[in-house]
This record gives structure tokens, C-alpha cells and sequence, in this order.
């Protein structure tokens, strides 16, 4: 995704330098990046800074870049049509229920919150939180031996999602039974009473607000911990 290159989380309405991209509408834009979920391709949204898919015979702004393309190796594809950025070896996989991602250094615990590593998978159901209570899960956290573990900001998050794959959208040999949506760390630029989720991992639609106090109905989001990083 070029577009992520371009936009500025720190902005709203749209979500962008304006000195260095005047007049950019707060609309949505077409990407090259196709998704796994059906007749979808990837978007970018100038308002607040969403990616998510929509359907390909629908009618969304076009820009243009120069230059080569990123490419793949061809043994990372798993679709004939998405790169797989997340395959197996890509990660160290550790004993203790974490895992190291050798692309950017970080250490994530394996298993959401709420959950148990059993020395081959994750069990139970996930806890669910408002953003506050997300927060707040690092401190005093010791998984693994470890005591600097934090809820991951937005871009952190995002690198895991595995858009080749398709419900969930996450490679299930490293995360195994993950749910679908997890709090980040980050605020939103546009309204204080908002932060930044991963929203549908089923299908790998990310960047999405949601209110910091929200509790899906009284079921809240999920959390996962990583260390490391920022």
C-alpha cells in the first residue's frame, strides 16, 4: 500500500500534508491492492485515515504515482493475486507463547488477552475492554518473564494483519484463534473521544475509530500485548 506513505494519522479532513497535496478531498480513492474477501479491492479514505474494501464496479476517486512498484517473491504468494508480507518465515517463534517479528523487532504475546498459551495453542475466549481498560493491561504485565509490555499503537497492529488471507485475516500459525477486532494505543487527531482499533480482522478492513469507551454492547474489544518498538 504506496498510500500509506502519504498519509498523516495527525490530520483529519482531510488526512493529509496539504503543502505537499493541495486541495485533496476527503473521499475515498482507489488502490492497486486487491483484498481476499469477494469482489472487494483496497481503498484509501482521506478523512480519517481508513482502509478498508469495496466492491470493484463502484465509483472512487483515482491518483496516480510514478516508479516501480514493490515486488513480491513469488513464493510469498498464497492467492495468484495478494502477496502474502506475513508468511511463516518472517516470524521466530518462541516457547513462552511469544513470537518475534524479524521484518521490525517486535515481541508480541502470542494469544489475546483473556487467553492461555498451552505450549502449542491458544485457549479460552478473549477478554474484551473499553480503550482505557486496553491501556491499562500492560502495567504490571509479566508474561514470558517480560515487564515492559504495552498495548501496540495503530501502524504496530496493522503489520499483522494478513490481507492474502480471509476470516480471519491474520496469519492462525503465529495468532492462533484470534478474534476479530482489537483496541491499538492511538488517539484520534479528530475527536478526543475517539482511538484507533483494527477493526475486522475477518477480512483485514483496518484503521477504523471506534469510542474510547465503547464496549461492543457490553463485550468490549479485544487486546493484544507487544514489547519493543516506538
Amino acid at each position: 500500500m504506496q498510500f500509506d506513505s502519504i498519509v498523516d494519522v495527525g490530520r483529519i479532513s482531510p488526512s493529509i500534508d496539504s503543502n505537499y497535496f493541495p486541495d485533496t478531498q476527503s473521499n475515498w480513492c482507489w488502490s492497486s491492492s486487491h483484498t481476499v474477501g469477494p469482489s472487494d479491492s483496497a481503498l484509501v479514505y482521506f478523512y480519517y485515515r481508513s482502509r478498508n474494501g469495496s466492491y470493484r464496479n463502484s465509483y472512487n476517486a483515482v491518483w496516480l504515482v510514478a516508479g516501480a512498484a514493490i515486488t513480491i517473491a513469488a513464493d510469498q504468494q498464497i492467492h495468484d493475486y495478494v502477496p502474502n508480507q506475513t508468511q511463516d518465515s518472517r516470524y521466530t517463534l518462541h516457547e513462552d507463547g511469544t513470537v518475534t517479528d524479524t521484518w521490525n523487532g517486535l515481541m508480541w504475546q502470542r494469544c489475546s488477552l483473556g487467553q492461555t498459551w498451552n505450549g502449542s495453542t491458544c485457549t479460552g475466549n478473549p477478554s474484551r475492554y473499553t480503550w482505557q481498560g486496553a491501556l491499562q493491561q500492560g502495567e504490571g504485565n509479566s508474561f514470558a518473564g517480560y515487564s515492559d509490555w504495552r498495548l501496540p499503537n495503530r501502524k504496530e497492529l496493522r503489520s499483522i494483519v494478513a490481507y492474502y488471507r480471509y476470516d480471519p485475516a491474520i496469519n492462525t500459525t503465529v495468532f492462533p484463534n484470534t478474534p476479530y477486532t482489537y483496541w491499538s494505543s492511538s488517539p484520534s487527531a479528530g475527536n478526543s473521544g475517539n482511538a484507533w482499533s483494527i477493526v475486522d480482522f475477518a477480512r483485514g478492513s483496518d484503521g477504523s475509530l471506534r469510542y474510547r469507551s465503547n464496549d461492543y454492547s457490553g463485550n468490549g474489544y479485544a487486546g493484544r500485548l507487544v514489547r519493543g518498538g516506538q
